[in-house]
């Protein structure tokens, strides 16, 4: 201070200046520390009567900013050199008395500084550059002033203060234009892919090779003068090639098989169906979600007329056509065309369809004939009874069959004794399939003879039987044949595979056993023993399998095999019987074993019947090789049946069919254990009846003793023409399949009305009252554990209480002791499962990856699914592991804007749809 009014001594014309140079010293002293020289020409300080400098002065630094208020319209410099002999001057200016004045008239304004010794013997020069810059110009801030991807949809809204971005593109697309601008006009930009360095410009041409689903891209802003910097970032995902894809993914005619299997890329099928086909059901698919599918009947001169449609799915993927097919119509043309938004061009399919031949289906016969006498009557196909007489030396009968259909199969049997029967042998004369020639052996001891003929034709309702009383003439002198002769057995036309006759006794004794074969992979292995017998008017039939010719036959396979006891006629109860020493044979070669009836079958490997348990639970030395496993497929008592059918009632059912009851048991020593549990799901199929349309099954359930009614996974396929019901359940019981359809009104269109109205049909999900759903209300844990223990059918290890389990309490009860014993519901660090809280999606992903490991879905360990979600480090670490295999199984997916939103509560749509997902992708529905 003392210094500066040395300087300007007694001018009073420089009091004004005075008291800005005062302010420039107070500046000085206070902000701009002096720096030491060693003698040159550098400045050793810098005093300014506004603002401060962006970096602290150094001598040796000869570039800097300093910001000042718009309002700032002068600025007094003070620069101070370590040496007397400097001499200062700014903008070529020398000043007054060490003080400059530079007019500040524009944003920024440049000021160059020179420090200067120009001594005889010495020289030295020291340049400074101050660049002065308006605050309310922008030109220090490290921001983004604009920021577009020109191919981006949806288009990039960008906000200066939003560094995160997230956009879709097309997927062909090879390049992205990237356009940015800085606000401050000195700043330098640095493009950057996928963390390396692209480019120091904008507009940008970024390569983008179509092999590649994403990319990422960031923009960093470096502003000189400023030690502040900002990066943008933009995550770019490559739209789903399927989107414009205008092929079809999926056509099927419920009714017939087409000529060739499906394929996406052929276009032009035909089929043949029934001559009763009076309705066609069309499933058309395509693989782009937002196809225009349209179908369309041509007829007449390619005129054509629009068949309505109904829409199934919300997804824009599935249509399903019923078609009106007059019964006078032998053909029809059908025209499927697909037209994707922004594709190009469309595609179209054609099916060319006709009725097929009446004959194939027709189960009577066109021709029969008995060589040694006429029967009583002419032959017309539909009469089914004939007599025949034939003579008293008559040794051999010989008799021709022709039916209608060439696909018929024709057996023809002797009838005697209790109405029991042998097949007759039959030689085939034509290779048409259609006439069969038999030689049937008639003893001269033989008085009379029944022949029963059957017909089968596949895909008819049913069969036809004919039936042909023989008898010998009388002997010579007696009455010819016009006297009174013993009356045969009437023929019995369409009996029941195994005839079931009122008891006169406790039972009747079991017919002599007979060889069956026994499939091994599918080859025939004559290994087993088939009984039948009869009690209290039900019949059984028990295939026992011969230990030494299954063994030794399993020995010539590799791991794995499936053996197959097939049973080609119906009983009440059909078992198939093995010794325990051979199950735990089969357990060590991993085999599987089926149980196949004409209505049903049981598929469950070896492993699953723990043999050396069942040998501890029906006593300690039991030996295996006389411990008796049975394989059960039972029709229910009217006790059970009426259960059902009271569970059915009780929860709006339509049981379809009848009920089937399958077991396992150990039987030693007059003893029996039942395995009624297994580690994995078993595969039970019920074929479904005649006459149900398979459109109309909407789930299996079993009924458990109590009377509870559980969904159970189920799925229905079709198999050479014929459907059955696919059920899949960790327990043995009593299963049916059942009708329940049920639609929530407050879920049309919604996304998640498929899911949301199919779970409701299978008794997994339930509406909140009124026909509703409330799809976007959230979801406490318990009520998500319960989801997940009805979408898997599980049953509790353990019963909670002796009570019928009927009330809505008993049944929530029942659901929370099966989701802690099978690890669903587990304990929180506080000690407890806290039911009622909410649960969020990091939560219930966590239940998710028990029940997969339930379901047998598997998840890929190594892959990191969360990595492309822009919150993946909100994620808890103890929720990491499982959201991941959640995820990257496809169960859950992000919420929008590339993110997972792992604290967020779930919705009740979201849990139909990742339910559905886990049943759908482990395979059992």
């Amino acid at each position: 201070m003392i210094k500066i009014l040395r300087l300007f001594g007694n001018k009073r014309w420089m009091r004004g200046t005075l008291a800005s140079i005062l302010a420039v010293g107070l500046i000085a002293n206070a902000g701009i520390a002096p720096a030491k020289a060693d003698g040159g020409s550098e400045l050793v300080s810098l005093g300014l009567s506004a603002g401060n400098l962006t970096t602290p002065f150094d001598p040796y630094e000869s570039e800097y900013y300093v910001s000042v208020s718009d309002e700032t319209q002068v600025l007094y410099l003070q620069p101070e050199a370590g040496n007397s002999d400097s001499v200062i001057t700014v903008n070529n200016d020398a000043g007054v008395n060490g003080v400059y004045t530079v007019t500040l008239d524009q944003d920024e304004t440049q000021i160059d500084i020179v420090s200067e010794i120009d001594l005889e013997d010495y020289y030295s020069q020291s340049p400074y550059t101050l660049h002065v810059i308006k605050e309310g110009s922008n030109l220090l801030s490290p921001k983004l002033k604009s920021l577009s991807l020109e191919e981006g949809n949806p288009t990039l809204v960008f906000d200066e203060n939003e560094i995160d971005y997230y956009t879709e593109v097309s997927y062909d697309v090879t390049e992205l234009h990237l356009d940015a601008e800085a606000y401050s006009r000195n700043a330098s930009l640095t493009v950057k892919v996928n963390g390396d360095d692209f480019a120091s410009a904008t507009p940008s041409v970024i390569p983008f090779p179509l092999s590649e689903s994403d990319i990422s891209i960031s923009v960093e802003v470096d502003v000189p003068g400023t030690n502040a910097g900002y990066m943008y970032g933009i995550v770019v995902e490559r739209e789903d090639p399927s989107l414009k894809d205008d092929r079809l993914s999926k056509l099927e005619l419920e009714e017939a098989d087409f000529d060739i299997p499906f394929d996406s890329d052929e276009q032009l099928y035909s089929a043949v169906v029934s001559r009763d086909a009076s309705v066609l059901h069309l499933t058309v698919e395509s693989i782009s979600p937002n196809a225009g599918i349209e179908a369309k009947e041509l007829f007449g001169d390619f005129d054509e007329r629009s068949l309505e449609s109904y829409l199934v799915s919300q997804d824009g993927k599935i249509r399903y056509y019923e078609i009106p097919f007059g019964l006078s119509q032998e053909y029809m043309d059908i025209r499927i065309d697909i037209d994707v938004p922004e594709a190009n061009g469309g595609r179209g399919y054609g099916i060319m369809i006709e009725r097929e031949d009446p004959s194939l289906k027709d189960d009577r016969l066109s021709k029969l004939k008995l060589e040694e006498a006429d029967f009583d009557i002419p032959f017309d196909s539909d009469e089914q009874l004939y007599s025949a007489v034939v003579s008293r030396d008559a040794k051999v009968l010989h008799l021709a069959v022709e039916s209608i259909s060439p696909n018929a199969v024709i057996e023809a049997k002797e009838l005697f004794g209790d109405l029991e029967e042998r097949s007759l042998e039959s030689y085939l004369v034509s290779q048409d399939g259609k006439l069969r020639y038999y030689e049937i052996p008639f003893g001269l001891s033989e008085e009379y003879m029944d022949i029963r003929i059957d017909i089968d034709v596949p895909e008819s309702n049913g069969g036809r039987g004919y039936g042909i009383m023989i008898e010998r003439k009388a002997p010579s002198g007696g009455n010819d044949g016009g006297g009174t002769s013993p009356e045969p057995n009437p023929p019995v036309t369409n009996p029941a595979p195994v005839t079931t006759v009122p008891d006169t006794a406790p039972a009747n004794p079991p017919a002599a056993p007979t060889g069956v074969s026994v499939l091994v992979n599918g080859k025939s292995e004559t290994a087993g023993t088939l009984t039948k017998t009869i009690s209290n008017n039900r019949s059984s039939a028990v295939i026992a399998v011969d230990p030494a010719k299954l063994t030794s036959r399993l020995n010539e396979e590799s791991a794995g095999a499936v053996i197959t006891l097939p049973f080609a006629e119906n009983a009440d109860a059909l078992t198939g019987s093995l010794t325990g020493q051979m199950v735990q044979a089969m357990t060590d070669k991993q085999a599987i074993l089926k149980i196949q009836t004409p209505n049903a079958s049981y598929t469950l490997p070896a492993a699953q019947i723990d043999v050396s348990r069942l040998a501890q639970q029906l006593g300690s030395a039991a030996d295996l090789s006389k411990l008796d496993v049975r394989i059960s497929i039972v029709a229910p008592n009217a006790e059970t049946l009426a259960r059902v059918t009271d569970g059915a009632n009780r929860e709006g059912l339509t049981v379809l069919g009848s009920p089937v009851d399958f077991r396992v048991e150990g039987v030693y020593g007059g003893r029996t254990v039942e395995v009624d549990r297994f580690d994995a799901y078993m595969e039970r199929s019920l074929v479904l009846p005649a006459g149900i349309d398979p459109n109309r099954i909407t789930t299996g359930v079993t009924v458990d003793a109590d009377g509870t009614v559980r969904h159970v996974p189920t799925r229905v396929v079709r198999s050479g023409g014929v459907y059955s019901a696919v059920i899949n359940s960790l327990t043995n019981s009593t299963y049916a399949v059942v009708w329940h359809p049920v639609r929530f009104a407050d879920v049309t269109k919604h996304w998640s009305e498929n899911a949301v109205n199919d779970l409701g049909s299978r008794l997994i999900v339930e509406g909140t009252g009124s026909g509703a759903f409330e799809p976007n209300r959230g979801v406490t844990r318990d009520e998500f554990a319960a989801t997940l223990v009805r979408a898997l059918g599980l049953k509790p290890l353990k019963e909670v209480s002796e009570t019928s389990g009927a009330s809505a309490s008993e049944r929530k009860a029942r659901e929370m002791q099966a989701a802690r014993d099978y690890g669903i519901l587990q304990e929180n660090g506080g000690g407890t499962s806290a039911p009622d809280a909410p649960i969020s999606r990091e939560q219930a992903a966590v239940m998710l990856a028990s029940a997969m490991k339930i379901a047998g879905l598997a998840a890929d360990s190594g892959a990191n699914a969360l990595s492309v979600y822009r919150d993946a480090q909100s994620v808890s670490a103890w929720a990491q592991a499982d959201l991941n295999a959640a995820v990257q199984a496809g169960l859950l997916n992000g919420r929008g804007g590339g993110k997972l939103a792992p604290q967020e509560q779930v919705l009740r749509a979201e849990v139909a749809q990742m339910v559905q997902r886990l049943l759908q992708r482990s395979g059992l529905i």
